[in-house]
């Protein structure tokens, strides 16, 4: 938000209102400072814009606006997303407590990098075939056989096989434009 050179002067005459607004509400200034700023600035454009709200004190306005910025910082404190469980890894899972955490988790090893870049270059093969072959492609992702697939689409074995060489040549194609 850009203050004019009146609200700027006027904020900087008002400032000590942030101070003073802190020590009453016995919060602190490292803390709450950077909570209660903003909505103090808003307050001064606000009231130097709305001929309405200058019927009242800016301290009004000022401490109202600073009142709801704690509120709202504290309830977004207290949402679920930062009351998270941590656990440790070592956390036992089931009631015998022979598997942890650890144990079902994925292989620490693996190249996570490695996995985004083929999971990019399938979207992009995926997007080359038309929609059959997409989901003949989903089949086969899925564990079915060729013969599966060709009794699902009621047509020959033959004709699902020669669909799997064409989606090989794509890709072939594919790669070489690569």
């Amino acid at each position: 938000m850009k203050l004019t050179s009146k609200e700027q002067a006027f904020a900087a005459q008002n400032h000590k209102l942030v101070s003073e607004y802190l020590e009453c509400r016995h919060l602190s200034e490292d803390e709450y400072y950077d909570v209660v700023i903003f909505k103090y600035l808003r307050a001064v454009n606000s009231y130097l814009e709305n001929e309405e709200l200058q019927k009242a004190a800016f301290c009004t306005i000022a401490y109202e606006a600073m009142d709801s910025a704690i509120s709202n910082y504290r309830k977004s404190y207290r949402s679920q997303k930062r009351r998270a469980v941590v656990l440790s890894l070592d956390y036992p899972v089931n009631y015998s407590g022979t598997l942890t955490f650890q144990d079902i988790l994925p292989d620490n090893g693996c190249n996570v990098c490695e996995q985004i870049c083929e999971k990019q270059a399938l979207d992009t093969i995926l997007q080359a075939m038309n929609h059959p072959y997409q989901e003949m492609i989903s089949l086969k992702l899925s564990g079915y056989s060729n013969r599966e697939i060709a009794q699902i689409y009621a047509v020959a074995l033959s004709d699902i096989n020669r669909c799997f060489r064409n989606m090989e040549e794509i890709i072939c194609d594919l790669e070489m434009a690569v």
